[in-house]
C-alpha cells in the first residue's frame, strides 16, 4: 500500500479535515457508482454515498494505526456502502413478478441476494488464472460448448473440462467462506 495513502488515512484518523476531504474526493465517485449499481437510482445512491462518508468520519479513530481496529480503509468504506444499500432495499421491499412465470414472485431482498452472489462470483472469476477465467467465461457467460472452447483456444477438450472443474471448485470453496 502506498505510504502517502497510509499517511493520509492516519491524518484522517486524527480528525484532520483536509485528509478527510482528500479521501472524499478520491472515493466519493466510486462509492456513489457502487451504490447506484445496487439500488438503481442516482438520488438514492448519492444519499448512500454521503451517509457512508458521514459514518466513516464518525468512526475515524478506528483507522488509527495505534488504537484502531480497521486496517483496510477502502474495504470498510465499500462494506458500509453495501450495507446501507441493502438496508435501503430492505426498507423498500415489494414483491416483484417474474415475467416468465406469473405465479412466482421475488422480493427485493431475494433479487438483491442473487445480484450479490453474482457479483461475488464475478470477483472470484476475475481472480482466476487467465486461461481458467477465459474457459469459464466462454462456457458460462457465452454459452459455448467444450468442443468450441477447445477449438477457439487451441487446447484439448480434456483441458477445457479440467479448467471448468477447477473454476467451479474455486467458486464453491470461496462461496463457502463467504
Amino acid at each position: 500500500m502506498d505510504e502517502d495513502f497510509l499517511t493520509l488515512v492516519h491524518h484522517f484518523s486524527q480528525g484532520k479535515e483536509s485528509a478527510f476531504l482528500k479521501l472524499f474526493e478520491m472515493y466519493y465517485p466510486r462509492v456513489r457508482e457502487f451504490a447506484r449499481r445496487i439500488v438503481k437510482k442516482e438520488d438514492v445512491a448519492e444519499n448512500i454515498a454521503q451517509d457512508t462518508f458521514v459514518k466513516i468520519w464518525e468512526r475515524r479513530e478506528a483507522f488509527s494505526p495505534v488504537k484502531g481496529s480497521i486496517k483496510n480503509f477502502s474495504g470498510y468504506l465499500y462494506m458500509i456502502a453495501r450495507n446501507s444499500a441493502l438496508n435501503h432495499l430492505r426498507r423498500n421491499t415489494r414483491s416483484m413478478r417474474l415475467e416468465e412465470n406469473g405465479s412466482y414472485s421475488v422480493t427485493i431482498d431475494e433479487e438483491y441476494y442473487a445480484k450479490e452472489q453474482e457479483l461475488i462470483i464475478k470477483l472470484i472469476v476475475f481472480k482466476m488464472p487467465e486461461k481458467r477465467r477465459k474457459v469459464f467465461l466462454m462456457s458460462r457467460f457465452e454459452g459455448l460448448d467444450n468442443n468450441t472452447i477447445a477449438a477457439t483456444l487451441h487446447i484439448s477438450k480434456k483441458t477445457v473440462e479440467n479448467h471448468l472443474t477447477a473454476a467451479l471448485k474455486q467458486i464453491r470453496l470461496a462461496m463457502m467462506g463467504v
